[in-house]
């Protein structure tokens, strides 16, 4: 397997209030659903927890992605 990485020197560097969101953003997944497995007793199945989450208004989540792509 190989793969062909292209890079582009004008490219922008990453913005320090971007990563500041994302991780921000990590956190709040991450509590979300250590709290949705506490809740359950730890008997809830990843479809479920998946299921949970879309249904909650969960700001920046990556457009056109949603809770999907993180």
């Amino acid at each position: 397997m190989s793969i062909v990485l292209v890079t582009f020197a004008t490219c922008p560097p990453p913005v320090e209030d971007a990563i500041a969101r994302e991780c921000q953003l990590d956190d709040l997944l991450r509590t979300r659903v250590k709290e949705l497995v506490t809740e359950s007793n730890g008997s809830i199945e990843l479809p479920m927890v998946l299921q949970s989450l879309t249904d909650e208004n969960i700001p920046n989540l990556p457009p056109g992605g949603g809770i999907a792509a993180k």
